[in-house]
């Protein structure tokens, strides 16, 4: 099983798209949006 983890993404400032490569699962940890606004 191939995982890939995405931490500190902070989408408010920019824009964000996923780096290639594959996975089976994407574990997204730390601060991914400030929660105010999508």
């Amino acid at each position: 099983m191939r995982v890939r983890v995405l931490s500190d993404l902070h989408i408010e400032f920019a824009d964000f798209k996923p780096p290639n490569g594959k996975a089976d699962a994407i574990v997204l940890a730390g601060d991914i949006h400030n929660g105010l606004s999508v």
